[in-house]
């Protein structure tokens, strides 16, 4: 293979403190960690990481994609094995860890996790840090926004499932209700529970947690026994079924994909709403969903002036939450925050995900916040390496030097 630096070494660059800087062209490299090797060519995420690529290259940075197993030691250093984008093709390279790296880990089996996790520590052992941090499972990311007064009339009730609260839960919420794991992903695994007319028949929509849409009906006396067949011992969560479709039964919720910009403040970049398919449980991408520009179609449902205060409104809610969720459990460089909108205009924050995707930047035409946002990732991690190394340990501390971020974001106003 082909090597960055020919002897792939930072003899004279102490681990912590490397700048990431090659002998051979000058520029700073910055790393994308995928779950897996490249196939047929192609990335995991290949859009991603080309675009990626170009905003690095414009910027003076080197990006290196690699994947769990190219991560080892030699030496006392860490070295990488991965690919970089030259004239539009993947080539292999070997390069010294980079000292920042953006972690877009999927891992879809065990044994994925755990070379990932191996890959990390290694990393993270030589100085390298990650360009932010993951979320912990959705119950915490509740309990934690739901602490910020302005935040919590957002919030839909939210329980932890338990087999024996589930009559009294439908009973209290006889539209239905909403099941979710606690720690999923892409919409896998959530399910709509609608009591059917007379109440005597429950009928469940979802997805299995391999993304196959089901639909069953089944006796109000026995959905205790049919949601335990569909959790499977795994943590869910309980929340009522808001009505949250549209007028053909589609569910739909906006997307909004904020992230952190090379002054290291909380910008938002895109906004999409993603449509799912009439009579399913949920509307993600991945599920079959597809996107559209969130002003239009906010104001075709509620009016224009109407759907311009909203989306100003559902701004504001989405950076006040990725700084309550930082506060609470560690420096992000980015999260999507779900907000569902009722007929009446009524706004909820369904949940935050700490790895959003950016394919609704594809979908709906939007070159340009598709364009910014790879661009933001990289001057997000320049800031982090001009600082000498991320901030390890205290939850929410900024990389030193970097200004200090208002805490007083109103929703309204």
């Amino acid at each position: 293979m082909r090597a960055i630096w020919p002897d792939c070494k930072r003899a004279a660059r102490p681990a912590g403190r490397d700048d990431g800087r090659g002998p051979d062209d000058g520029r700073r490299l910055f790393g994308v960690l995928m779950s897996r090797e490249p196939s047929g060519g192609r990335m995991p995420e290949d859009r991603l990481c080309r675009m990626l690529a170009e905003a690095g290259r414009a910027l003076g940075v080197r990006v290196i994609v690699f994947a769990p197993d190219g991560v080892r030691e030699e030496g006392g250093s860490a070295v990488v094995r991965g690919w970089t984008l030259e004239g539009g093709v993947w080539s292999p390279c070997v390069a010294p860890a980079p000292p920042v790296f953006f972690d877009r880990r999927f891992p879809r089996a065990p044994a994925e996790l755990a070379s990932g996790l191996r890959a990390v520590r290694i990393l993270q052992r030589h100085g390298a840090e990650p360009l932010g941090r993951a979320l912990p499972g959705k119950a915490r990311v509740h309990a934690a926004l739901s602490r910020c007064p302005r935040l919590a009339p957002l919030l839909p009730p939210t329980v932890v499932f338990a087999p024996r609260r589930l009559a009294g839960l439908l009973a209290a919420h006889p539209a239905g209700l909403f099941l979710k794991p606690a720690a999923g992903m892409q919409g896998r695994g959530a399910a709509a529970l609608r009591p059917e007319p007379g109440g005597d028949i429950v009928r469940i929509t979802g997805r299995t947690m391999r993304s196959r849409p089901f639909e069953a009906r089944v006796p109000a006396d026995r959905l205790a026994e049919a949601a335990m067949r569909l959790i499977r011992g795994r943590a869910y969560l309980v929340q009522p079924l808001l009505p949250l479709r549209t007028a053909a039964d589609e569910p739909f919720d906006l997307r909004l994909f904020a992230q952190k910009d090379g002054d290291g403040r909380w910008a938002v970049t895109g906004a999409a709403v993603r449509v799912g398919r009439p009579g399913t449980a949920a509307s993600n991408l991945h599920g079959g969903g597809t996107a559209r520009p969130a002003g239009a179609f906010l104001a075709a449902m509620l009016g224009g002036r109407t759907a311009e205060r909203l989306l100003a409104r559902a701004k504001r809610a989405a950076l006040l939450a990725a700084r309550e969720a930082e506060r609470a459990f560690g420096r992000l460089a980015e999260i999507g925050a779900d907000f569902g909108v009722g007929p009446d205009g009524r706004l909820w924050l369904l949940e935050l995900n700490g790895k959003p995707g950016r394919a609704i930047f594809a979908e709906i035409g939007d070159a340009e916040g598709e364009r910014l946002a790879a661009e933001r990732t990289i001057r997000y991690g320049l800031r982090l390496m001009a600082a000498g190394a991320p901030v390890r340990g205290a939850p929410g501390g900024p990389a030193p030097g970097a200004p200090r971020e208002r805490d007083d974001c109103p929703l309204y106003g």
